[in-house]
């Protein structure tokens, strides 16, 4: 990889991906930034201040670039917990538009503008005919104001107890999928084979 971006002088690698997070999707979507640069990310001001995730290839490809001298940016958007086995085309519109920011990249963004408006009505509607997903949403959204506000103001990073488990995560995120199907008034979820609502297309690979 470091001879390709050699052989094509490549100025600068950037790696994007959608990190499941205690996030609402009634808000806009934040998107972390980490560079091997600071120089490369003016003005960046990250929300955490040290966070542990699974080693990965994209991980150690980018480590091994920046150690060898090259520009790297990593984008990575804070998709909520519940919907990330799903389509949520607002993730990467926020992507795209941080890649604009921190690049001369200009992708087209019109296809997935007009997905997004069917798969939030979808989510909407789901998450309307559930009072406990209800529940869980205004619960989330509520921790999301709360900590933006205080971080404007003290620009505190969160405690680590505040961030959901892998366990959490999953338990939660089985659960909302478990209510797509349910009917209405349903108090009972039918068995269903775990695929996340999505706009009747393929979702796109590698967010």
């Amino acid at each position: 990889m470091e001879r390709l971006v050699d052989d094509h002088a490549v100025r600068t690698t950037v790696f994007v991906q959608g990190i499941p997070m205690s996030t609402p999707h009634t808000r806009p979507v934040y998107v972390t930034r980490w560079a091997s640069r600071p120089e490369l990310i003016p003005g960046n001001r990250p929300l955490f201040g040290t966070v542990r995730m699974h080693a990965s290839f994209p991980a150690m490809l980018a480590l091994r670039l920046g150690d060898a001298g090259h520009d790297v940016v990593g984008l990575a958007a804070h998709v909520p917990h519940y919907l990330a086995p799903g389509d949520y085309p607002d993730a990467a519109l926020a992507v795209i538009e941080q890649l604009q920011r921190t690049s001369d990249v200009a992708l087209p963004t019109s296809p997935l503008e007009l997905v997004r408006s069917a798969v939030r009505a979808e989510i909407d509607e789901q998450v309307a005919s559930s009072e406990e997903t209800r529940e869980m949403v205004a619960e989330l959204e509520h921790q999301y104001d709360r900590f933006m506000t205080e971080n404007r103001l003290e620009a505190a990073a969160p405690e680590p107890a505040d961030l959901p488990s892998a366990d959490e995560i999953a338990a939660e995120a089985e659960k909302f999928l478990r209510s797509l199907d349910r009917p209405a008034g349903d108090g009972e979820p039918p068995h269903n084979d775990g695929e996340p609502p999505h706009n009747g297309e393929e979702p796109p690979q590698g967010e």
